[in-house]
């Protein structure tokens, strides 16, 4: 019994024992973390005091994007600059002109890409009615012309561009005003097509009329046809004269008809009328051209008193005149007597009567057209005992059948053996002396 209740005695005091340390370590623990929270605040409080005071003594950071100036300033020549060079540059002939002609090009294109704010100088230049004339004379060139300086504008020739319109397309500008007149129509604006407009208006040259009326009605069909036509009828009424001409001024009516024609205005028929003869006898083309393209099938009672207009004694102008009434053989009564009366008259030459023949299956004709010129030329038959003029005759009406069967012209029926030569000629020459195409 009493070694039990010793043992009890023990166990009691341990339990006592532990539960005294743990409260004891308890207590301790409470204290050190107040001790710490106490610590915490009192070191919080110094940090945003000393933050408090820094916001009051630091001035404020504010971030901004940086500002980009408005427009850059351009740095190159000006457009007057540009022009400046373009004046001073002279084109000439030969590989050591080439330089000159890419710097005209490029000028050019710089001026295109400057925009709207070349068009204000090239104004002024054109206000004063300056220019560099880009073309190369034939005397440069070594070029031979007529005993006139003019190139020789013959039968060949005439048959060649007839009815053809000039050309005002150029790889390199004829003169400095039409490169700048170029490049307002690539600018584009507004403000340059008022300035083409005024050129229009106020140039004396014929070539620039005829280019600056393209230009226009590439850019507004139509809008300027008024100004045009008014501008056209001036200059061939009141013929500028120009100093120092060049080959294309030579050519001045011929680009202002072609205005007319390009818009099918007749209202300068009877002025090209009064110019069709010359006192001296000679055939203006241009208005021949002129009145034959506006005027068609009605022109031919003109033809007609031209061709027999005693003061024409030119064959090759005679022949002209013909060649534009061929193309109304057959539709018209007039034009057939003027071939017959052609074909019938001993003073005409032979190879202009075979040329005035077979010129009727040429071009662009109808089957009905050419059925139509059949009996003319079955007629034809009873006015000659010429045995080329004969076979002309029925080659023609063969090919005239052709026509009216829908099959191609043969060209090889006009072959001939050279009598005289003894050889043969090439298929699309004709006979022996006959200037075709």
């Amino acid at each position: 019994m009493r070694p039990f209740c010793i043992i009890l005695a023990t166990a009691v005091l341990t339990s006592s024992a532990g539960i005294w340390i743990s409260k004891t370590q308890k207590d301790s623990a409470n204290k050190r973390l107040e001790a710490a929270r106490t610590e915490w605040a009192r070191e919080r409080s110094e940090l945003e005091s000393a933050l408090a005071r820094a916001r009051q003594t630091s001035p404020s950071v504010v971030m901004t994007a940086p500002q980009l100036p408005e427009t850059v300033s351009y740095q190159g020549p000006t457009p007057e600059e540009i022009i400046e060079k373009l004046k001073a540059i002279r084109v000439g002939v030969g590989n050591s002109n080439k330089r000159a002609n890419r710097l005209v090009i490029h000028y050019l294109e710089t001026l295109v890409d400057m925009g709207p704010r070349a068009v204000e100088p090239i104004r002024a230049f054109l206000g004063r009615f300056e220019d560099i004339d880009y073309v190369i004379d034939n005397e440069e060139r070594g070029d031979r012309g007529g005993e006139d300086g003019r190139p020789d504008r013959g039968m060949r020739d005439f048959m060649r561009n007839r009815g053809r319109a000039p050309r005002l397309t150029f790889d390199f500008p004829p003169s400095l005003r039409m490169g700048l007149a170029e490049t307002l129509k690539q600018i584009g604006t507004p403000e340059a097509e008022g300035v083409l407009r005024e050129m229009l208006e106020t140039t004396a040259r014929g070539i620039e009329v005829a280019y600056v009326t393209t230009l226009l009605q590439e850019m507004t069909p139509n809008k300027y046809k008024d100004v045009a036509l008014a501008s056209a009828r001036d200059l061939l009424s009141n013929p500028p004269v120009i100093e120092k001409p060049n080959r294309y001024d030579q050519r001045a009516t011929e680009y202002l008809y072609h205005v007319l024609t390009m818009y099918g205005d007749t209202s300068y028929a009877t002025g090209a009328e009064r110019t069709l003869v010359s006192a001296n006898g000679t055939i203006n083309r241009e208005a021949l051209n002129y009145l034959t393209a506006t005027l068609k099938e009605s022109s031919v009672p003109l033809l007609e008193a031209a061709y027999k207009d005693p003061r024409v004694t030119n064959m090759w102008d005679k022949a002209a005149v013909m060649s534009m009434a061929l193309q109304y053989v057959g539709a018209n009564q007039t034009a057939n007597s003027m071939l017959n009366e052609v074909i019938s008259n001993a003073e005409v030459p032979g190879p202009m009567k075979m040329m005035a023949v077979s010129g009727l299956t040429r071009g662009e004709q109808t089957p009905e057209l050419a059925k139509a010129r059949q009996p003319v030329v079955e007629a034809l038959k009873g006015s000659t005992d010429d045995e080329r003029m004969l076979r002309v005759l029925d080659a023609t009406s063969k090919n005239l059948q052709n026509i009216v069967e829908g099959k191609p012209v043969e060209e090889n029926l006009f072959r001939f053996r050279d009598n005289a030569g003894g050889g043969r000629r090439r298929g699309n020459e004709g006979p022996p002396g006959l200037p075709f195409e």
